[in-house]
């Protein structure tokens, strides 16, 4: 490991840009059913863990629910980087108390523009779908959609599923979707009885499912459904991403009246940062990079995966110099 890992940074030159990394999570807080400190220490924990620049929230209640969300998530990035920086949101107006929110880093995101794309929802009650033009600060433009689709009907969530397929075939930048969408996608079956609304929303390759690593039930209950997705689509399939599913140990169900039914996802995209210059490396093959345990010791999964995660880095970057070689 520790070998491999000189070598490959190395050969690393000063003034090409290097990759970065946007976390992006999404969780249905069901704010009907939970507890709104509960919810946000759930979430100061995850940012803790996976410092997450991007969150979409379904089914939150109120502007309070959203100015705690904001507060918690800002003191939280606070203490991790000491930067001082106040994340902002883009709240959706529909739903009534079941409404969509996003809350982001303005240091790393910036909002070009954002609509509901109303005209998907055949019911008041639902919210309609939050499209948002997001300009990576030193990275590419994309567009970031979140949904929560019909809780009870098939139809209602088929309709929604042709209209969003539809404004997929309008867009030209890369797209980043998550949500609720209840296509009863079944861990039971590996999704073969899911509802027809999950192929009509992905019809003609417009997007594409980021199947997390491992495949669990998203949503607590007997029929085990993965209920949230995140989907990608345009350019986005080109991204480097990788999905996890949060909490997805067992005993995060049942929920209770404190908690939402539904477990978070977590979205790690790689892609190029122009602001960023890889530095020129000088290494001694008899040091570790700051942070890397040394190879006799005993790997817990937090570290484990941290290393995962920066392999992957140095393979992305790799990757966009044979890129410019043009070479295999």
């Amino acid at each position: 490991m520790r070998s491999l890992f000189l070598a490959s940074v190395a050969v690393l030159f000063s003034g090409l840009a290097s990759a970065a990394e946007l976390n992006v999570a999404f969780f249905n807080v069901e704010s009907d059913h939970s507890e709104r400190r509960t919810i946000g220490s759930q979430i100061t924990r995850y940012y803790r863990d996976f410092q997450i620049d991007l969150w979409a929230f379904a089914e939150v209640w109120d502007d309070d629910w959203r100015r705690e969300f904001v507060d918690d998530i800002t003191k939280a990035h606070d203490r991790a980087t000491r930067e001082g920086i106040e994340f902002r949101t883009v709240f959706g107006e529909t739903g009534g108390d079941n409404r969509l929110l996003v809350v982001y880093n303005p240091a790393k995101l910036e909002v070009l523009a954002s609509q509901e794309l109303a005209g998907l929802d055949i019911r008041r009650s639902n919210p309609a779908p939050l499209a948002i033009h997001f300009r990576l600060r030193g990275g590419p433009e994309f567009m970031f959609l979140v949904a929560r689709l019909d809780r009870y009907r098939e139809e209602a969530r088929e309709q929604a599923a042709e209209g969003l397929n539809r404004w997929m075939t309008q867009q030209t930048l890369p797209v980043v979707v998550g949500g609720t969408f209840g296509f009863g996608w079944s861990t039971k079956d590996n999704g073969a009885s899911r509802e027809a609304g999950f192929d009509k929303l992905i019809g003609g390759d417009v997007l594409t499912w980021v199947r997390p690593s491992r495949v669990v039930a998203t949503e607590c209950g007997p029929a085990r459904n993965v209920e949230d997705f995140i989907f990608v689509g345009g350019p986005a399939r080109d991204w480097p991403i990788k999905t996890r599913v949060l909490s997805d140990a067992p005993n995060y169900c049942p929920d209770s009246d404190l908690t939402s039914s539904h477990r978070p996802l977590l979205a790690r995209i790689t892609y190029e940062d122009a602001n960023a210059v890889l530095p020129v490396v000088a290494a001694s093959p008899s040091t570790l990079p700051a942070g890397l345990p040394s190879a006799d010791k005993q790997l817990d999964p937090a570290t484990r995966e941290e290393i995962l995660r920066r392999i992957a880095l140095i393979e992305a970057e790799l990757a966009a110099l044979k890129e410019l070689l043009g070479v295999e």
